[in-house]
């Protein structure tokens, strides 16, 4: 054989070689992709299934939710419901967070804890995704563990008034695939607030009725009032709790990741006074919840002279809040007896300073001012009406009459420029005419008292500066009242206000708070 025809067919074999090497390479790599495919397809399938059973789940919760509520609040004593999942296990946890109830500050510096225990709660857990019912709301929980909230809990703020039915789940119970679930109650919801008996607590030493503040007869009755109250909620669903805190209400709403909590505070307001005593000179009548725009309803001052009364005499009312001061201020003349009287108003703020003065009124000639004699040359009793109408106070322009006289309480740091308006609004609500920011425009003593009483903020304390004689630095300190005795005895004296009162959603009013038990059992 000659060596071109031998090189030839080693050729031919190389060729037969490199036919089944492609085969082979063909085959393996359908192969291959036949495997990846039903491995991503698998992958693909079971997280399809994954969150299938998470909606399944979520359909299943928000079902058992309205279940339980039917149970909770006493429609039904027992409900039954068949679970279909095909993974995942659920189970009872009666330890699963708690929520607390405050009531801050409603003394000075005393705090009253109303309610604190546990939730519980029914929780659906496949891999590392989580779904319960607690406080009568479903929350879910991702991989990253941030909750969301699927449905809302019992926790109802309309109007000033929080109705909160706390659900707490008990029993010790778990299944997995499709068991049945039974929602039941042994008895009916106990009241936490309002509650006038001791039945929730040791009274004077732990939560419950009555408050523990030895000083005080309080007991768990609306309308609230005073301080603020607090709703904690601890638990892994802090953060859908925090979300619906602030959706719903305008409360305050603070989180701490560190314990997992959730803080919503809503001011409680005091209200108006009504009926109440003079406070001596340097002591505040707190002033509590006063509406916008002009709330006043009455306002009257029924006031015993002091025992030497004589020449010139002024008496205030003054507060100081926020950077803003007010003061209402009035001036008794020089002769003896019954005299005419001056009612003065200031306000401050670090844009605005504002003076208004009424004439000298004449007593027992208008609705504002009347002065009962004794007989002699002498004073029984002095009445005020701060909300009267026959009076009107003139605006003083300081930019043309200087700064203020010398018997105001607060003094202005500097005169304000020209042709600013009078307040923020400058429409008269009473009778729609527009204010004219010019001296000489006057408002009713009504008008004024109410304007300035509103401007001073929703809480704040009038306090009371009291002298004889013309001595301005010491009109408000009683220290160093001028003249050496006082224009009015305080400690026989009273007033009355009434106001109406703040509205929004950051205040509450009335609490109603029960205690609502379910038993849940898996079978």
């Amino acid at each position: 054989m000659s060596p071109g025809r031998a090189q030839r067919r080693g050729s031919d074999d190389d060729r037969g070689q490199s036919n089944v090497v492609g085969y082979l390479l063909v085959l393996a790599i359908i192969i291959g992709g036949t495997s990846l495919v039903v491995v991503l397809g698998a992958d693909a399938l079971e997280q399809t299934n994954s969150v299938s059973e998470l909606k399944r789940a979520e359909q299943t919760m928000t079902l058992f939710d309205s279940r339980a509520a039917m149970v909770a609040l006493g429609t039904s004593d027992t409900q039954s419901l068949n679970v279909k999942q095909q993974s995942g296990q659920f189970e009872t946890d009666p330890d699963a967070g708690y929520i607390s109830i405050k009531h801050v500050n409603y003394e000075e510096g005393a705090t009253e804890e109303v309610y604190n225990q546990s939730l519980g709660a029914v929780v659906y857990e496949n891999n590392d995704r989580r779904i319960a019912y607690q406080g009568g709301g479903v929350w879910r929980l991702d991989p990253r563990g941030e909750a969301r909230m699927v449905s809302p809990p019992e926790f109802h703020y309309r109007g000033a008034t929080l109705t909160l039915p706390i659900i707490q789940v008990q029993g010790q119970s778990s299944a997995s695939g499709s068991p049945s679930v039974t929602v039941s109650s042994d008895g009916d919801a106990r009241r936490v607030y309002p509650n006038t008996s001791a039945d929730l607590g040791a009274g004077n030493n732990g939560t419950g009725a009555p408050y523990d503040y030895q000083g005080t007869d309080r007991h768990y009755r609306n309308p609230v009032k005073n301080g603020t109250v607090r709703v904690f909620v601890h638990s892994e669903y802090y953060q859908g709790w925090a979300n619906y805190f602030d959706q719903r209400t305008s409360g305050e709403v603070r989180v701490y990741d560190n314990n997992q909590t959730v803080r919503l505070t809503l001011v409680s307001l005091g209200g108006a006074p009504g009926q109440f005593p003079i406070p001596d000179e340097g002591v505040g009548q707190e002033i509590s919840g006063v509406g916008e725009g002009h709330p006043l309803r009455e306002f009257t001052l029924s006031l015993e002279p002091g025992k030497n009364i004589n020449g010139e005499s002024h008496w205030s009312m003054f507060a100081s809040e926020n950077s803003r001061e007010m003061e209402i201020h009035i001036t008794m003349e020089n002769s003896g007896g019954c005299r005419d009287a001056t009612i003065s108003y200031l306000y401050t703020s670090p844009t605005e300073y504002r003076e208004w003065s009424t004439p000298p009124i004449s007593p027992n000639t208008t609705d504002v001012y009347e002065c009962v004699p004794d007989g002699s040359s002498k004073v029984e009793r002095l009445y005020f009406n701060l909300s009267g109408t026959d009076v009107d106070a003139e605006y003083e322009d300081v930019t043309a009459n200087g700064a203020a006289s010398g018997k105001w309480c607060f003094s202005p740091n500097e005169t304000p420029d020209s042709g600013i308006e009078i307040d923020d609004h400058t429409e008269d609500p009473g009778t729609g005419t527009t204010i004219s920011p010019v001296s000489g425009h006057t408002q009713s003593v009504n008008w004024t008292t109410s304007h300035y009483i509103s401007k001073m903020g929703t809480n704040y304390e009038l306090k009371v500066g009291d002298s004889q004689g013309s001595t301005p630095s010491a009109e408000c300190d009683a220290t160093t009242s001028g003249g050496g005795s006082d224009m009015i005895e305080e400690g026989a004296s009273v007033g009355f206000l009434d106001y109406e009162e703040a509205t929004g959603a950051e205040y509450i009013t009335y609490l109603h708070i029960t205690e609502n038990e379910i038993d849940v059992d898996f079978d």
